[in-house]
């Protein structure tokens, strides 16, 4: 578990949000959740995020657009979309951001484990 690092879930699916919450506390001690891309920018300002894991598809501020609000404050966080979507348009608009990762649900377990390994690997060498 990585005690350092703080990561930033927005999902609007309660039991999604429930089962990956789970996933990353087992990853890192700071987790902060909310279910809307309006809150999620209160709380990247309120506090120092290190990773944003970010669907799409979330109320008040979409998640492509909290992605976007937030790469032009910060070039060094990193960013993973979730997505319902496999949409060229969302996935073109999404390679400007430059994501950690871009995941289409429904993710599997491994797939998302896989993905914070390399990413903690990418983070410890930095």
């Amino acid at each position: 578990m990585n005690e350092e690092l703080t990561l930033l879930y927005v999902e609007d699916n309660e039991a999604v949000k429930e089962n990956f919450t789970l996933i990353f506390s087992k990853y890192f001690k700071n987790v902060i959740t909310t279910d809307n891309g309006r809150d999620a920018l209160k709380i990247y300002e309120e506090n120092k995020i290190d990773i944003a894991v970010l669907d799409i598809s979330i109320p008040e501020i979409n998640g492509l657009d909290v992605a976007k609000i937030i790469r032009e404050k910060d070039k060094n966080i990193e960013i993973i979309m979730l997505t319902g979507h496999s949409e060229r348009e969302k996935l073109l608009e999404a390679i400007h951001l430059q994501l950690f990762s871009y995941l289409v649900k429904p993710i599997k377990k491994n797939e998302i484990v896989e993905v914070l390994t390399r990413l903690l690997s990418k983070l410890d060498t930095k």
